[in-house]
């Protein structure tokens, strides 16, 4: 009896090798594993504006107002994501305020009416969902910020809006803007010079020899 327990374990091994690979692989295991990353940034992302929208609401009794400044995951934002979120660092939360008149300066009041602010989340794309030979993102990344986020531009990948950069496919910038957030259609949202030239994002993201970056940008009064 065992003889044949071997034999038939033996005989299923060699059918195993003649099976096809699934045609969904992809869909049912490689990009759901890039969604992971993908829902990080994006939890973040939105638990910042849940912190922005309570700074406004009646229910802020802190005198606590809009400030330019980073948003701690682990302190800040702690009460605004979601039981068991992992802040592991891997992605930066900022507020930044710039003039409305000129995308080149920042303005000291960003409760000003004079100011416009950006909340950004950005993060180095890891290197396994990263085309090292074009350094973009993989189309298993690009596909699971589609499936997580739809056709919304804000979220993407920075580039720098001139020759040095390939990845930008072209596109040069103007006077108020040096880098954009490109998504998988190629769409395009630029990022203001002031976000580029100051805080975290112009160390990590916007340098000539910065890795390549995730990003998900959202303007707000």
């Amino acid at each position: 009896m065992y003889i044949w327990m071997i034999l038939a374990t033996f005989m299923v091994l060699l059918y195993s090798y003649n099976l096809s690979v699934r045609g969904d692989m992809r869909e049912v295991k490689i990009e759901p594993q890039a969604e992971v990353v993908v829902s990080q940034l994006v939890v973040q992302q939105r638990a910042g504006q849940e912190y922005i929208r309570w700074l406004a609401s009646p229910l802020n009794k802190t005198g606590m107002s809009y400030l330019e400044e980073k948003l701690d995951c682990d302190t800040t934002l702690k009460n605004f994501l979601p039981y068991g979120y992992n802040c592991d660092g891997s992605f930066t939360t900022e507020v930044y305020c710039l003039r409305k008149d000129n995308w080149d300066q920042g303005i000291a009041d960003c409760s000003s009416p004079d100011a416009l602010k950006y909340l950004i989340t950005y993060g180095y794309i890891p290197p396994k969902w990263l085309n090292l030979s074009s350094n973009t993102p993989t189309n298993d990344l690009l596909k699971a910020a589609q499936n997580v986020l739809g056709m919304d531009t804000s979220f993407g990948y920075a580039v720098h809006l001139d020759a040095s950069d390939p990845a930008s496919g072209g596109h040069s910038g103007d006077k108020n803007y040096k880098m954009a957030v490109k998504g998988r259609e190629d769409t395009m949202v630029y990022i203001p010079n002031y976000v580029v030239d100051n805080g975290n994002f112009s160390t990590a993201c916007a340098c000539a020899n910065c890795n390549r970056c995730l990003v998900y940008v959202t303007p707000f009064e």
